[in-house]
């Protein structure tokens, strides 16, 4: 892992900076390869998600934003950025999303497996850690990833809203 300092913070604090893990070309291709499989899963990306999925826009998103909020003026539309999204993937409950998946959802348990890695700052290390969740910055697994975790979100909570016999729309768009 590289340490990038992030423009315009305060680099005595951890969120100063951004953790970038630099992982072997095999290892990422196997990342790309899996993202396609996945991508292939329709049934694990709610209809309203966009990011991580191939062939959606961000504008497209907004477009559609802009038709509902057009349906239904008198909705309201929260935004709300996920801090740490990638850190905080659930592996237990990114099992449960993928279960029924066979080999996908064995290779992506193994991938978010807790792992060990080692920190280089200023071009020398500084040490080594573990991280116990969570997908790696910079992968091109990660973003498809959390995608699909939050479309299981989404669901349930449209589901706990039917049952409780009310209307609402949600709507979301990750931006990394």
């Amino acid at each position: 892992m590289v340490m990038l300092p992030k423009p315009g913070k305060d680099h005595s604090k951890v969120k100063g900076w951004r953790p970038i893990v630099l992982a072997n070309t095999v290892g990422k291709l196997a990342e790309k390869i899996i993202t396609e499989e996945l991508q292939k899963r329709e049934e694990l990306w709610h209809e309203r998600a966009f990011a991580g999925r191939k062939g959606r826009r961000t504008t497209d998103s907004v477009m559609l934003m802009a038709m509902m909020m057009e349906k239904h003026p008198e909705g309201e539309v929260i935004g709300r950025d996920a801090q740490s999204a990638f850190n905080t993937l659930w592996r237990d409950h990114m099992a449960k999303v993928l279960h029924g998946q066979g080999w996908l959802a064995e290779w992506i348990d193994d991938w978010v497996s807790p792992r060990e890695f080692e920190v280089e700052l200023d071009g020398r290390s500084i040490g080594r850690a573990r991280m116990t969740g969570g997908t790696p910055q910079g992968s091109p697994l990660s973003s498809a990833l959390f995608t699909v975790y939050m479309s299981s979100v989404v669901w349930e909570a449209e589901r706990r809203v039917r049952q409780g016999g009310h209307f609402f729309n949600i709507f979301f768009l990750m931006n990394h």
